[in-house]
């Protein structure tokens, strides 16, 4: 049994809205936590003299931060979506040419 209804098949690729939307709470669940792991770090480093380690700490902060806005916009996205009418791929890459469309 498979863990998900994702499909891809030669000319198809059929993406499961669930497997999105736990992909995009476990990410958050996840980018949530480190952020709270480096605070902790600063926290701590704060008071001690360990510039490299509040340095790291913060510059690694930042990195999840970053993530965490990502998938946090996703996730939100994705639950607001079937409110809406219209959905729309955007940032697609470009689809590559056939091989076997010229024969």
């Amino acid at each position: 049994m498979r863990a998900t209804k994702n499909d891809l098949s030669y000319d198809l690729a059929e993406i499961d809205y669930q497997a999105l939307l736990i992909t995009a709470q476990y990410a958050v669940g996840e980018l949530t936590e480190k952020c709270a792991d480096h605070i902790d770090k600063i926290r701590r480093t704060a008071f001690t003299k360990d510039g490299t380690s509040l340095r790291l700490n913060a510059s690694n902060l930042k990195q999840a931060a970053i993530g965490l806005e990502i998938c946090a916009d996703t996730l939100a996205t994705l639950e607001g979506v079937l409110e809406n009418r219209r959905i729309e791929d955007v940032n697609l890459p470009e689809r590559k040419e056939d091989p076997l469309a010229s024969y």
